[in-house]
């Protein structure tokens, strides 16, 4: 599976949207196939392809706020999943 990945959606065929370029001129897209793009954000690495990529400029990468960074070494690494067996453990 893909990060993004173009799914059926009948609901959306013939359906027309405008969009404005970076001149200012207003542009009318109709989705002729019925399709419509999937992100699956659990597996997608914020690489920015896809947005590069998209034609019509619709897909926008934003930065989130919560960034999280790889343990230094396998002693963090064990203390990050004791912490979150822990907490995992006072929930219930």
């Amino acid at each position: 599976m893909e990060a993004i990945q173009l799914e059926d959606s009948p609901e959306t065929k013939n359906r027309v949207n405008r969009i404005t370029d970076e001149t200012g001129k207003v542009k009318e897209l109709k989705n002729k196939t019925g399709k419509v793009a999937a992100i699956y954000t659990e597996i997608c690495i914020g690489c920015g392809v896809c947005a590069y990529k998209c034609s019509t400029e619709s897909l926008v990468l934003e930065r989130c706020e919560v960034s999280t960074h790889p343990p230094k070494d396998r002693s963090e690494l064990a203390r990050l999943v004791m912490a979150d067996l822990e907490a995992a453990g006072t929930e219930e």
